[in-house]
């Protein structure tokens, strides 16, 4: 199996605007590039791989699981939505007030984590990881302002 894992760590508050896109576009529902979503009680629409970092909500993209929108509600980190992509499912535990984790699983044992905590000062540290069989494939990875990984 290869594993890879990427670490975001962001201030979570004001208003911040960041979209990064994965190649190789999945299928199924998620955030489109450039879009400002809706207030979370509506929903996420558009197409995966985006992240926008607006105040009160952070998306990620989980590669090819799906996305994940946090936000915040009496100064706990809660998990807004969650958008599976097809051949996935998804598990989300919360890990009291300043934890929570969304764990994807899909075909051939592949494994999504997307770990969040809320730090002490403010920030958002992400943790993604991702668990799949290796393969030669070219895979491009998002680094959000950092670029790309070929």
């Amino acid at each position: 199996m290869h594993s890879r894992r990427r670490l975001f760590t962001l201030p979570f508050i004001g208003l911040f605007a960041v979209a990064c896109s994965s190649a190789g576009a999945a299928s199924g529902p998620g955030l489109e590039v450039g879009s400002t979503p809706a207030p979370a009680e509506a929903g996420i629409s558009g197409t995966p791989g985006a992240e926008l970092l607006l105040a009160g909500l952070s998306t990620f993209d989980a590669g090819d699981a799906g996305v994940v929108a946090l936000g915040l509600d009496g100064g706990r980190i809660v998990v807004r939505e969650v958008v599976v992509d097809p051949g996935w499912t998804q598990q989300t535990n919360q890990h009291g007030d300043n934890g929570v984790e969304v764990r994807f699983s899909g075909p051939d044992g592949a494994e999504t984590r997307v770990e969040a905590d809320l730090g002490s000062d403010g920030t958002l540290d992400v943790d993604l990881r991702e668990r799949r069989a290796a393969t030669d494939d070219v895979k491009t990875i998002s680094l959000l302002q950092a670029g790309t990984v070929t």
